[in-house]
């Protein structure tokens, strides 16, 4: 994201939305409030004065402010999301503690160290990988309380607050561009939900976008299930859309929090964290073109994003549209479309993301856990 949404959703924003959860709570009077909305108007109106600046002008300065409301608005969810997984956490604590489950939520149930998901009656082995990555194709679990251990249901809970902030966030990123009069990002969201409701419709515009859902699922749950040093990082859409960045794959003991903290040897040339631009194009021009926006993005990463280098990967996967339909229509089974790969496509996609950040020995170890 633009390092003012982030000053902006992280300061001010984050500040009044947790002081207005706590005084309502509190059941504050209405003059705690009006004062309370006083400072948050004053924020917004002084957030749409820099917003206004940039192209849009003046007279857009309330349609503007409206915008931010929402943005605000967004933040506001967010914390709320995060307070219910701090309590989530504690009432897990309680062994006589039986959660609600879910409308539309599967069952998940372990026995033997294997996990199962229950659906229509029938038990299939699942992993836990494909509980966590999941999410993304708009599937949830309910993992029975008497038979998974305490600690992975605070971890699945994480996992989905995360996940939900995540998209949470790319709504709030797509506002700010509105707010800038900058069009160039799409509502991230809501094509998002289209297709997990509908399936892909226009192959032309909706290929590239499952793609990236399909492709990222398939690597992440490959490397949670595997037991390696790495992970992937999904990245929010202003990076895949400005720095052309789909998701990074990074080294987990070399960092802590966000930036890397520890330094390889200099005869260890193995990047900590790399960026992948994925891409299923046939087409020479367009491969050309993507290859020259990365080099652009490239020379001024340094100063943008911490990545050790952003690379492009070519695989020309086929008929993804067929594929994801015939998934989604046959009942939207558990672990998602990509099981539907064959063998050389999914080693394929694994040689090619992870040359250049791991050894082929590393490689091969991950390579041998795909099923």
């Amino acid at each position: 994201m633009r390092k003012s949404l982030e000053k902006t959703i992280t300061g001010p924003y984050r500040d009044i939305a947790r002081e207005q959860i706590k005084q309502e709570e509190e059941n504050i009077t209405q003059k705690e409030q009006e004062e309370l909305d006083g400072v948050l108007n004053w924020h917004l109106k002084n957030v749409a004065e820099e917003r206004s600046q940039d192209k849009i002008g003046k007279k857009h300065l309330l349609k503007t402010e409206n915008i931010q409301k929402r943005v605000f608005d967004i933040q506001k969810r967010k914390q709320e999301a995060v307070k219910w997984l701090e309590e989530e956490r504690q009432r897990l604590n309680d062994p006589e503690y039986r959660p609600n489950k879910p409308a539309g939520s599967r069952g998940v149930l372990l026995e033997d160290g294997q996990y199962f998901v229950i659906s229509d009656g029938k038990r299939n082995p699942i992993t836990w990988g494909e509980i966590i990555t999941d999410y993304e194709l708009g599937i949830k679990y309910y993992l029975d309380p008497d038979s998974v251990p305490k600690a992975l249901r605070k971890k699945y809970a994480f996992e989905e607050v995360k996940r939900e902030l995540n998209d949470l966030l790319d709504e709030q990123i797509y506002l700010d561009e509105q707010s800038r009069g900058i069009a160039g990002i799409s509502h991230p969201t809501h094509f998002k939900q289209l297709i997990i409701e509908r399936g892909v419709k226009d192959k032309r515009v909706e290929e590239g976008f499952v793609a990236e859902i399909m492709v990222s699922n398939f690597l992440e749950k490959l490397l949670i299930d595997s037991g390696v040093d790495f992970e992937l990082v999904r990245t929010d859409v202003y990076e895949d859309i400005v720095h052309k960045i789909d998701f990074a794959i990074r080294r987990k003991k070399h960092y802590r929090g966000i930036k890397i903290e520890d330094q390889q040897d200099e005869e260890n040339s193995e990047k900590s964290k790399l960026g992948i631009q994925f891409t299923i194009t046939s087409q020479s021009l367009n491969l050309a073109k993507k290859k020259k926006q990365i080099a652009q993005v490239k020379a001024t990463m340094a100063e943008e994003i911490e990545l050790d280098d952003i690379v492009l990967v070519n695989i020309k996967l086929k008929e993804l549209g067929e594929i994801y339909n015939q998934w989604h229509n046959s009942g939207r089974s558990s672990g998602g479309p990509d099981k539907l790969w064959d063998m050389e496509t999914k080693k394929e996609i694994a040689q090619g993301v992870f040359q250049g950040l791991m050894t082929q020995e590393e490689i091969e170890e991950i390579k041998s856990n795909i099923k």
